[in-house]
């Protein structure tokens, strides 16, 4: 009796099959092995409330994210036109003098929101005294045409929507007894490099606000105010969002005039400081 021979082909087709099949899951295996080798987890910046959050980013870094700045824009007006030093003007209506220069302290930049949310800069600082030495927020700026239109207030980390904005012309009791000396020399507080010094001694502390005036009118004279009175509260009511990530923006106008209204040569130096102590919270406004 002849035998049949078993039809093999079927299983040789299928072996095939299985081994290409386990060849395509070889190479698939080592494309991705090979791409688990090849990529490393990226470290940046993942707090979405600084200006470099990186949304690739897969793991928060250590102190490299950099935050909004809360940035003031001086306008340095003389009633209704730009403050010019080069500039004649009346006062009174009898005096004809020159502005030479005025500088004035601001700092404690507040924020408020519809929360009734309290915010400051987050920026601190040692302030380095005769008696003592305290970290306190650095906010502090001089404001003075001669230095520019733009200063950075600091760095903040929270947006919103925000009610009020204020600050203090002049310092608090504690930085006013620092010792200027001791301050970074790009401070606002240190007064080396400043021709129109802005501080006094160790027990009065720093001048708040100063201008220097020359009276061009017979006989001619040059005035220099300086205040150094308690700092005195500036208090706006506003109605503006700052986004989180972006740089907070305020426009801020002060006029001379309104500073000098009342001031006379014919009086006394200290009558014209006091009139200018009464006139500096009607000298800011926002634009």
């Amino acid at each position: 009796m002849i035998k049949k021979k078993k039809n093999n082909s079927f299983k040789i087709n299928n072996l095939q099959q299985i081994y290409n099949l386990l060849q395509v899951v070889l190479f698939v295996n080592l494309i991705l092995f090979s791409f688990s080798n090849c990529y490393e987890p990226k470290t940046d910046c993942l707090d979405i409330r600084a200006t470099n959050f990186n949304v690739a980013a897969d793991k928060p870094c250590s102190g490299c994210c950099s935050y909004p700045t809360l940035k003031l824009q001086i306008n340095y007006v003389f009633g209704n036109n730009p403050l010019s030093f080069n500039e004649k003007y009346a006062l009174n209506g009898v005096d004809t003098f020159q502005i030479l220069a005025a500088k004035t302290y601001l700092s404690d930049f507040q924020w408020i929101t519809t929360d009734n949310v309290v915010q400051k800069v987050n920026d601190t600082i040692q302030l380095i005294g005769y008696n003592q030495n305290q970290f306190a927020t650095n906010d502090f700026v001089l404001i003075n045409k001669k230095d520019g239109f733009d200063f950075d207030v600091g760095h903040f980390k929270e947006g919103g929507s925000f009610v009020k904005f204020s600050f203090k012309v002049g310092l608090n009791s504690v930085a006013n007894q620092t010792n200027p000396v001791k301050m970074p020399v790009t401070h606002p507080l240190n007064t080396s490099r400043d021709t129109l010094t802005m501080y006094l001694d160790s027990l009065q502390g720093y001048i708040f606000n100063k201008i220097v005036l020359q009276k061009v009118t017979l006989p001619q004279k040059n005035v220099v105010l300086q205040m150094a009175q308690p700092p005195i509260p500036i208090v706006f009511n506003v109605n503006f969002v700052i986004k989180e990530g972006f740089d907070g923006i305020i426009k801020l106008k002060v006029d001379y005039k309104k500073l000098l209204q009342g001031v006379d040569f014919n009086q006394t130096q200290a009558t014209m400081q006091r009139q200018i102590i009464a006139n500096t919270p009607n000298i800011f406004s926002l634009e």
